[in-house]
């Protein structure tokens, strides 16, 4: 398999892990807005929370971050990193990267995002402070695993992320029939 295609392949699950997010957040009363409409809808409506997707974005792309949460118009916006995870559920293990394929610092290290999202398919959501998610990976000396596209990262338990997340931060993902 050609790092291109696994490489798309990758961007295609994360993409429908963020709709997945941004769909979630829509269910618990979100609007969802451009980011250059943010300010303008908040004069207007005075609506909230909002939900912003710039994961396309390069100057967020560069940071890490997905989605911007905003909750309250005197507070700054809560980042969000989307990460799906298709063998979690298979192996019981997260991937957080630490170099990704051209062997640059990978998301793991390099994300300014508030917060995790890794959504473990048919299962749950963990919502997990990226600051907590970074000490536990200080920590601890998880396994250290190389793709076949050259990334690299460490095996993180999901119970030791569910450990560290705060209770309502634990979504479960209803089966659907």
């Amino acid at each position: 398999m050609s790092q291109l295609y696994q490489f798309s392949q990758n961007l295609a699950i994360g993409k429908q892990g963020e709709w997945q997010m941004i769909i979630f957040f829509i269910w618990l009363g979100f609007t969802q807005v451009e980011l250059e409409e943010v300010y303008q809808h908040q004069l207007e409506r005075q609506g909230y929370p909002l939900i912003v997707d710039v994961s396309d974005r390069p100057d967020y792309q560069e940071q890490e971050i997905d989605l911007l949460l905003y909750n309250h118009p005197d507070k700054c916006p809560i980042s969000v990193e989307v990460k799906k995870q298709p063998s979690a559920l298979k192996w019981g293990n997260l991937f957080f990267q630490i170099t990704n394929h051209r062997g640059d610092p990978g998301w793991g290290d390099k994300s300014n995002a508030h917060y995790f999202a890794f959504i473990v398919p048919d299962s749950e959501i963990l919502l997990v402070k990226r600051s907590k998610l970074s000490a536990l990976t200080r920590k601890h000396q998880f396994q250290l695993k190389t793709m076949d596209n050259g990334e690299e990262g460490l095996l993180i338990p999901v119970s030791d992320v569910r450990n560290i997340c705060d209770p309502d931060k634990i979504i479960p993902i209803p089966k659907l029939a």
